[in-house]
């Protein structure tokens, strides 16, 4: 795989967010900027779970499958097995499994940032309660 991309290839995949047009754009974590082609797969697959019906035996099979094609996807890209990725609802899950999941002792330190999101924050705090943390901000 050719990783390197030209000035032209940047130019032509950043013509795909219509926020990137006219700004230079430096993504905090919390919303990015997405293609087009990202936003429509999002309408197109709400309008398919309406048809079919939401919260439907049929409608899980079918997440259920498009999950484990992206889990594959993200796995091939990375050049690891599916079963080494995780797929959750939102960040704020994601980041509550690895917080959760550190043996944190007294004296260890989270460098968190000033513009973080409140569940992450929450997550924070109650570490830092529980386990004697130190909790910085930058």
């Amino acid at each position: 795989m050719n990783n390197s991309l030209s000035s032209t290839d940047i130019q032509e995949h950043r013509q795909q967010f219509p926020g990137l047009v006219n700004k230079t754009y430096f993504n905090f974590g919390g919303q990015g900027t997405m293609p087009d082609v990202a936003l429509s797969a999002i309408i197109d697959t709400h309008k398919y779970i309406q048809q079919i019906g939401p919260f439907s035996g049929q409608v899980n099979s079918w997440l259920t499958t498009k999950v484990n094609d992206l889990r594959n996807a993200i796995a091939s890209e990375l050049n690891t097995t599916a079963e080494t990725i995780t797929i959750t609802e939102n960040v704020t899950a994601g980041c509550n499994i690895a917080l959760w999941g550190i043996d944190w002792q007294p004296g260890d330190r989270i460098l968190m940032s000033d513009c973080e999101q409140s569940g992450i924050i929450a997550k924070v705090e109650e570490i830092f309660r529980r386990f004697g943390v130190e909790v910085a901000l930058c």
